[in-house]
């Protein structure tokens, strides 16, 4: 570009316009500033961020500690500021608004309020005026220093936090719905399994063998416990935003089944649950669910009482019905005795046979 641009300049002259070539080449300097994607510039990206975030709130305090001393300035102006050349206590400090203003500013905020021989304006004043004017200094110091001042400072460092706050929770959404960036870390996590099960250093498999041979890993307690003692594990769970406090029983958390040990497809699953903090959807998700659960359960305690119900009345049926034929059987008996006729054949021919 030096060369064009010396080339193109005319001769005897400093290049002229052809000057902003060389501008534009100095601005490739900016490209320094890709460093502050490195993580170790994130903690100062969000402090900007949050500092730009309370930039309004400043803006409107500026307001605010503005229209009290406004006020106090265009009554010392039109007060003291009269008095100039008299005795020369202060009252040039108070000539124009503008003046007066200044020194309102210096004496309530700044806390410089001296003379240029350095003695102390609103001592000269209230000496030579009267103390009414010292009251009105010391309401209006007390006002702004330690009533405004700290309110503003409570507030502007509170929308800071919650900008750096925000900043960080649109950091941690734009991370979350980024699937390129997921599938990225979890392409890592299945590498780092491979090689953490099988003891292995650094390997050259292929994606494929990768995911082929994390399909056969059974993750047991002491394998798990060999994972978490590795901070690259550790690391890309952070990166995932896992919060820390959940590695320790992640695959308790995970073992649903109970058995002990879990795939490594259910520790992709479940680290997808466990991105991000909990939110209310996933509350209102695990309300309905288990009032489906409940509606269910209910349906088939339902079906079980009628089917009990079925069932005992079907053997009441069957017991009835033994107990009213075993009935008939002795009524048919004892008929022919309640009669008075004895009963013909069998039994009673061999009584009447013995002379019973």
């Amino acid at each position: 570009v030096e060369v064009i641009v010396q080339w193109l300049a005319p001769e005897g002259e400093g290049g002229g316009v052809y000057s902003v070539f060389r501008v534009f080449r100095m601005l490739r300097a900016t490209r320094i500033m890709r460093v502050a994607r490195l993580r170790i510039f994130q903690d100062l990206a969000i402090l900007v961020k949050g500092l730009l975030g309370g930039m309004r709130v400043l803006a409107w305090s500026l307001v605010l500690i503005f229209l009290p001393l406004y006020c106090m300035a265009v009554m010392f102006r039109e007060t003291i500021g009269q008095e100039v050349g008299n005795s020369g206590s202060g009252e040039q400090h108070f000539r124009t608004l503008w003046e007066s203003l200044f020194t309102i500013f210096r004496c309530t905020v700044a806390g410089d309020c001296d003379t240029a021989d350095g003695k102390p304006i609103f001592v000269l004043m209230a000496a030579e005026y009267g103390w009414g004017y010292g009251a009105l200094y010391v309401m209006v110091v007390v006002f702004v220093s330690l009533g405004l001042s700290n309110v503003i400072a409570a507030v502007f460092v509170e929308q800071v936090i919650v900008g750096a706050k925000t900043s960080a929770m649109l950091m941690r959404r734009h991370r979350l719905r980024d699937k390129s960036f997921f599938a990225r870390k979890i392409a890592e996590l299945l590498k780092l399994t491979v090689e953490l099960h099988d003891r292995l250093g650094p390997t050259q498999l292929s994606a494929h063998d990768v995911f082929q041979r994390a399909q056969e890993i059974q993750i047991t307690p002491v394998v798990f416990d060999r994972f978490r003692e590795d901070p690259r594990f550790c690391e890309i769970l952070r990166e995932l935003d896992v919060p820390d406090d959940e590695h320790l029983n992640l695959l308790e958390t995970l073992d649903v089944t109970g058995n002990n040990s879990i795939e490594v497809g259910e520790l992709v699953d479940g680290i997808n649950r466990l991105r991000g903090e909990a939110k209310r959807s996933d509350i209102v998700h695990l309300f309905y669910t288990l009032r489906v659960v409940h509606a269910k359960v209910a349906e088939l305690e339902c079906r079980m009482q009628e089917w009990r119900r079925d069932s005992t009345g079907g053997e009441e049926h069957t017991r009835a019905s033994e107990e009213r034929q075993g009935w008939s059987a002795v009524a048919a008996f004892e008929a022919p005795h309640r009669s008075g006729r004895r009963p013909s054949g069998g039994a009673s021919e061999t009584v009447e046979t013995f002379g019973i």
